[in-house]
């Protein structure tokens, strides 16, 4: 499908509606929409990359990492909160962060 338009306040993509042909010829149609005429796709803008992401859910790397953030990550960030008070930064952006975290 081509993308129809560009939503900027949202951020979204709305892609052109399918050939109605095109959808009444298909077997996946009753798990994809209801509709008679056609479908219709939504998605944001930046969403491939959500999807790339979530395709490397249940890889070995993966696994390892979440392992390794379990112990090496979570746990800095709870005693921050309960030992220091750091419920949330002041600042914004990575570079200022690691600033006030340092501090």
């Amino acid at each position: 499908m081509r993308p129809k338009t560009f939503r900027a306040a949202r951020n979204q993509i709305l892609y052109k509606k399918t050939e109605p042909g095109t959808c009444n010829s298909c077997s996946m149609r009753a798990q994809c929409t209801d509709n008679k005429t056609a479908r219709q796709v939504l998605r944001h803008r930046e969403e491939r990359y959500v999807d790339r992401v979530k395709s490397y859910r249940g890889t070995f790397a993966y696994e390892k990492t979440l392992r390794k953030r379990r112990v090496w990550v979570e746990p800095l960030f709870g005693e921050a909160k309960d030992w220091h008070g750091l419920r949330r930064f002041r600042l914004r952006r990575m570079e200022k962060v690691n600033i006030e975290a340092l501090c």
